[in-house]
């Protein structure tokens, strides 16, 4: 396995080595040496004809029921398995993917050995003849234990997964003493003595911020909400930040007996200022509810989390090697660098909700945020939590195998549609009465914009498509981006990779990225790459981030995706949806089935597509029907906003669990 550049120099020095390179937007070029191949086309193959993500939720599950996980992730009355159940999900998911690719690799080529070379971020592909394989870093796990299946020399990093966990940091330094050390302290602190006069001028400045937040804030409705991940949304007052997702609920709110206040998850510069609400940093909640037995007690409580899973022994096999060891070590290694500081915050979160005596606690994400929720049960504080994404059968942070007394679940999540309500009842471990179907805010928020006339409509249609360099009488097709890597790298480029395989005449490609994403990602160097290997003009490309989502999708010809909740996005918005159906788990919600998308596996069958969709291929009674199911009709905020009024201000405080000083 290599990366491009230097997957050329082995191939060229050794010309029987097949040189596997793991970088799936990579493709090989006319002056590339015939050893060295792009891994989608194993992956595309390999995913065609398995559907890895059902695969993945079985041999999860019944590892993690047979090690007992979520006992052994208990602390206080929480499992904390499910804040890392669906990382664990998405780790062995792609190790089962590149664990297929290189089993079917080995058999096709037989290779004499696997190499793996030292300080590689990325892999490679080919189809060799014969010789040695050479593997990569990102897949250095599976490479090596494919060789001790196979009783071939191997020769690469060791497995950090399986490496010995570092030891203590070097001892502290002799404090200096004497009258000469002290006015040498003062004189040129040393940089601990810096970074302690910077603790203490920040828990200072917190104890302000959490002063002014509770001369407002005590006694709302706390939302807490992660600026990371707002979106810029146009209004008639100019752009700014919000939370698409609770920002409109919060503002139905304001003014009523259950007036919100926020809690900012993370620091985003301007959100603070621009906050209605009274509004409060978590990092600020953790300086000033610090107490000194906190760093101790919660250590405490982790060593003994570490030692359970430090004891797991069961095997997780899979094409006749054992990924239990390594998933194991995978957890405790992510057990010993978050769990103590989830810990530290879980104690200073009850003693701020003590202090702030809110109505009730509302998220997002609330599987993400178990720290939280675990805070809240403690405090006596009821829990909301509102649906942010489409929920498919195989999502591990809401469909559960089984319900524990230790499972944070929310005492109250609303959500978009009935379909999404009969999962929940019927695939996982969720009570009736703890659902409320009631449509989604964030469709309140495209359709609360002023439309206007038609004219108008198309007339801001017309604009965007020139800002963005659409040329008369071209299609403009979207691709929905995604921030998750391996998602990203197994999924989404080698379905792109299949559809971007031919010119496209007529065709202007916007890339909408999104909002986790940092940079351009890899998506034009993959089409642009497939068009100069083959000799054919690369479509014209925009990448953009801040444009608003159904603002774009009304503009567009086309949406293609693929495992995006942008799928249904674009049937909301009445966009015609392409959907890359190269792989076997690539219709999450039954899109195609339901008539509103239509599947394309190759260039061919997108301009054919296109010409379908122009002509009414989705028709509007497939695309009111799946509405119907997955959005109740009409606006969602009022509901929410109504229900929380009615069930919060109306029940008894509910008694804390426990107390933490």
């Amino acid at each position: 396995m290599a990366d491009a550049t230097r997957g050329r120099a082995e191939a060229s020095a050794d010309p029987a080595a097949a040189v596997l390179v793991g970088d799936t937007a990579w493709t090989p070029g006319p002056d590339d040496p015939p050893g060295l191949a792009p891994a989608r086309a194993w992956l595309t193959l390999r995913l065609a004809g398995e559907d890895v993500f059902s695969r993945t939720s079985e041999l999860l599950d019944a590892w993690a029921a047979a090690a007992r996980i979520e006992e052994r992730w208990s602390v206080g009355g929480t499992t904390h398995w499910i804040r890392h159940r669906l990382g664990a999900w998405r780790w062995l998911e792609e190790r089962l993917s590149w664990l297929g690719v290189l089993d079917d690799l080995v058999a096709r080529v037989r290779p004499s050995s696997i190499e793996v070379p030292a300080g590689l971020d990325q892999e490679s592909d080919q189809e060799p003849d014969d010789g040695s394989l050479v593997a990569g870093d990102a897949l250095a796990e599976m490479a090596r234990l494919i060789a001790a299946r196979d009783g071939l020399p191997f020769k690469g990093p060791e497995s950090p997964a399986l490496a010995a966990p570092s030891g203590s940091a070097s001892p502290p330094r002799p404090a200096s003493r004497g009258v000469l050390a002290g006015l040498r302290r003062r004189l040129w602190p040393s940089p601990a003595d810096r970074a302690a006069a910077e603790r203490a001028r920040r828990r200072a400045e917190a104890g302000r911020s959490l002063e002014r937040f509770l001369a407002h804030g005590r006694g709302r409705l706390l939302a807490l909400t992660d600026p990371r991940v707002h979106q810029v949304i146009d209004g008639t007052d100019g752009p700014r930040r919000r939370d698409p997702f609770l920002g409109s609920v919060l503002e139905a709110l304001d003014g009523t007996s259950l007036a919100p206040a926020v809690v900012l998850a993370a620091r985003h510069e301007g959100d603070r200022e621009a906050s209605p609400f009274p509004s409060v940093g978590q990092d600020e909640v953790q300086l000033h509810y610090a107490r000194p037995e906190d760093a101790a007690a919660a250590q405490a409580d982790a060593d003994a989390v570490l030692e359970r899973l430090h004891a797991i022994d069961t095997p997780l096999v899979v094409a006749g090697v054992d990924l239990g060891p390594l998933l194991s070590s995978r957890l405790e290694a992510e057990a010993r660098r978050s769990l103590p500081g989830t810990l530290r915050l879980i104690r200073r979160a009850v003693r701020f909700l003590a202090d702030c005596r809110p109505a009730g606690l509302l998220l997002v994400n609330e599987y993400g945020r178990a720290d939280w929720v675990a805070a809240a049960r403690l405090a006596g504080v009821p829990v909301a939590a509102l649906q942010h994404g489409i929920i498919h059968p195989w999502h591990a942070g809401y469909i559960h195998p089984s319900r524990a007394p230790e499972l944070p679940l929310p005492d109250r999540l609303y959500l978009f549609g009935d379909y999404e309500r009969r999962l929940l009842t019927s695939r996982s471990v969720y009570r009736e009465g703890e659902l409320r179907v009631v449509g989604s805010p964030r469709l309140d928020l495209a359709g609360s914009r002023d439309q206007g006339a038609a004219t108008a409509a198309d007339e801001r249609r017309t604009a965007l498509r020139r800002a963005l360099g659409v040329a008369q009488g071209d299609r403009l097709v979207v691709i929905s981006g995604t921030s998750g890597d391996s998602g990203r790298r197994l999924h989404l480029l080698p379905a792109l990779a299949a559809v971007f395989d031919r010119p496209l005449p007529g065709v202007h490609v916007v890339v909408k990225l999104h909002p986790g994403e940092k940079d351009e990602g890899p998506y034009r160097r993959l089409i642009e790459g497939i068009a100069q290997a083959r000799g054919f003009r690369s479509p014209p490309i925009s990448i953009v981030q801040r444009i608003d989502l159904y603002e774009l999708l009304a503009a567009a010809d086309a949406h293609l995706g693929v495992h995006s909740t942008v799928l249904t996005d674009a049937v909301a918005a009445g966009t015609g949806n392409l959907i890359a159906a190269t792989q076997a788990s690539g219709d999450l919600l039954g899109y195609v089935d339901a008539g509103v998308a239509l599947p394309v596996r190759d260039g061919a069958e997108l301009l054919a597509g296109l010409d379908a969709l122009a002509t009414g291929a989705i028709t509007e009674t497939a695309r009111r029907a799946f509405l119907a199911d997955h959005y109740l009709p009409g606006p969602a905020t009022p509901r929410i906003a109504q229900d929380l009024r009615a069930w919060l201000t109306a029940a008894p405080a509910r008694p804390a669990a426990a107390r933490v000083r």
